[in-house]
Parts: C-alpha cells; sequence; structure tokens
C-alpha cells in the first residue's frame, strides 16, 4: 500500500470541496466525538441529532477508498459523506500523532516545522467554576443494555444541559466555565480520568470499568436508557438456584 498523506487537500482532492465545507460546519459545531487515523482506517464517531454514526474511511491508495460511515448515502449509493470527511479534519485539528506523521512523512518540507496550535491541543475539558453557569450531566444507557452487558461491552453516552440548552457533553467544553454539583462533579472527574484528560460524550467500557462508574452515575443528576426511560439504581441480593444432593458416601 503506498503511503498516503492525511491532509484537508486530499479529503478535498477524493469527496469535493462542497463535501468538505459540510465536514468543517460539522466539525466547528462539536458534532465529532472523536477521530483516529491509523494507516490505512480513519474512523471516529459523529453525533448528528439523536443519532450516532461511526464513520471513517478505509484509505488503501489514493484511489482506492471505501466509506465506513453507517449513514444512508454511505450505505445506499457508497458515497464519500461529510461524516467521514469531518472525522477526517477533527482527527487533524486535534493533533492525532499518526495523522501528523503521516503528512510529515509525505511532505519533507513540513517534517521539521513547528506543529500549529490547534496540533498541539491536548486535555480538551470542561472548566470547573462556581461562578459558572450550572451545567447537569445526563448518562445515556443503551436501549440494548441486557445485550451489551452479555457482549462484556457498554457504550454510554453523556450529555450536558445548561438552562434549555442539551448537547452532548464535550460540547461545554468550549461554553466557559460551568459549575457543577457535587454528584456531578465526581462523575465528570472519573469519565476524564478513564477519557486520558479529555471530557467524553461517548465512552466503550468494559463490565469492570461500568461498575466502578455506577456509583458515580448514581450519585449524578440524571441518567436514561435511550433518550426516554428514567433508571433507577436499588442495592438488592443477588439470590442464586443452587440444589444441594446428600450422597450415599456422605457428601
Amino acid at each position: 500500500m503506498a503511503d498516503v498523506a492525511l491532509s484537508e487537500v486530499f479529503l478535498a482532492k477524493i469527496a469535493g470541496w462542497d463535501v468538505v465545507k459540510q465536514a468543517r460546519a460539522i466539525v466547528a459545531s462539536g458534532k465529532v466525538l472523536s477521530g483516529d487515523w491509523s494507516p490505512p482506517t480513519l474512523k471516529g464517531i459523529v453525533q448528528d441529532g439523536s443519532t450516532s454514526y461511526r464513520a471513517g474511511l478505509l484509505i488503501k491508495d489514493s484511489i482506492n477508498i471505501e466509506n465506513l460511515c453507517t449513514c444512508r448515502a454511505s450505505r445506499s449509493w457508497g458515497t464519500i459523506c461529510a461524516h467521514s470527511i469531518a472525522v477526517g479534519i477533527f482527527t487533524l485539528q486535534s493533533g492525532n500523532p499518526t495523522a501528523v506523521q503521516a503528512v510529515a512523512a509525505n511532505n519533507p518540507l513540513r517534517a521539521g516545522a513547528p506543529k500549529s496550535p490547534a496540533l498541539q491541543r491536548r486535555g480538551a475539558a470542561i472548566v470547573q467554576s462556581e461562578s459558572g453557569d450550572p451545567l447537569s450531566i445526563c448518562t445515556i444507557f443503551p436501549p440494548n443494555l441486557p445485550d451489551a452487558i452479555m457482549r462484556g461491552k457498554v457504550m454510554l453516552c453523556f450529555e450536558g444541559q445548561i438552562g434549555a440548552t442539551r448537547a452532548p457533553l464535550n460540547s461545554f467544553i468550549s461554553k466557559g466555565a460551568c459549575a457543577l454539583s457535587h454528584g456531578d462533579a465526581e462523575l465528570l472527574a472519573r469519565l476524564e480520568t478513564l477519557a486520558g484528560g479529555d471530557t467524553p460524550a461517548m465512552m466503550a467500557l468494559t463490565l469492570a470499568q461500568l461498575v466502578e462508574l455506577l456509583p458515580f452515575i448514581q450519585q449524578s443528576t440524571e441518567a436514561r436508557v435511550g433518550r426516554n426511560q428514567p433508571i433507577t439504581f436499588g442495592v438488592s441480593d443477588l439470590r442464586l438456584k443452587l440444589k444441594a444432593t446428600l450422597e450415599s458416601s456422605g457428601e
């Protein structure tokens, strides 16, 4: 596979400038939740209203490219959509090390150039202050929670709310200082620890991580299954079905 330089010029070449413009708007609105470039795969998650798309590209070379997005345009017509291009732009702007190395390797003139502030950004997290706008956190469990538990991996979404404004939690990073209740602040601290310092809007957890996080979710403002079903927490004994048999030997 020939090396491919991940850049906006390359993304515009394969998708067109109109799609790049749409993708820039998606990134600017904070809808891209994650992005990673590990050649040949670009992947990430884009939130569009109440729908989350697993977007990205499989870039085998400059011509052989597969769109991985789960949106209708991608599934029905196989076109390279704005969601996947937005993941690429987000990844470049967030300083994904592999992406930066790929660009530098294909552009020797830039290999020793200093990184722009966008490429140096790290630890994108909500700023907390008692004088900030009151922010509450809602944890959203997947509707198929029992199946996810059986598979050993549970995807949680996290939303924030200030007044009437409700949005993915990480979209409040740029809103200035926020004031959180004690329970929400402890949950946020735990989430940012799991996310390596960043405020997440979505996180795939192992069962062990979920069990460790549950007490913090319980004491936070709100938790739901899906969008509309409130979830309640309780403590009860787990009664196992056991049967004992006395053998003739006395065992």
